[in-house]
C-alpha cells in the first residue's frame, strides 16, 4: 500500500498523487503507464482499496505484472485484483471516462 512516508518523499508517485487521483480514469491510466512498475502497482492497490477509486485501481492493475502486484499486496489479494481487472476490461474495453448521472439535493421543489 502507499505508505505515508512515501507520500512525503520526492518520488514521482508522491509528487503526482493528488493530480492522478483527481484525473479521469483514462487520464490516470495514461499517467500510470509512464510510472515505474513498482509505483504503478502500489497506486493500483491504493486505488483499489478505496471504493470511490476502485475503477481506477482495476484499470491500473490491468497494466501490472502479477508478481509486481503481489509484492505490493498479498498473493491472494493480487490474484483477486487481477481477476477483477480482467473482467473489468472485458466489460468496459473502450471506457474513456466514468459518467455518472448528476446528483441534485433538491427534493422535487423548483426554485
Amino acid at each position: 500500500m502507499v505508505r505515508a512516508n512515501r507520500l512525503n518523499d520526492e518520488t514521482p508517485l508522491a509528487q503526482n498523487l493528488a493530480k492522478i487521483l483527481h484525473q479521469s480514469c483514462s487520464e490516470a491510466v495514461e499517467e500510470a503507464r509512464h510510472m515505474s512498475a513498482d509505483d504503478r502497482a502500489e497506486l493500483a492497490v491504493f486505488c483499489y482499496s478505496r471504493a470511490h477509486l476502485r475503477d481506477k485501481g482495476l484499470a491500473m492493475a490491468a497494466l501490472c505484472a502479477p508478481e509486481v502486484l503481489a509484492l505490493k499486496s498479498s498473493n491472494e489479494i493480487a490474484a483477486n485484483i487481477l481477476a477483477q481487472a480482467a473482467a473489468f476490461a472485458q466489460v468496459t474495453p473502450n471506457r474513456v471516462s466514468l459518467h455518472y448521472p448528476r446528483v441534485s439535493l433538491a427534493y422535487g421543489h423548483h426554485v
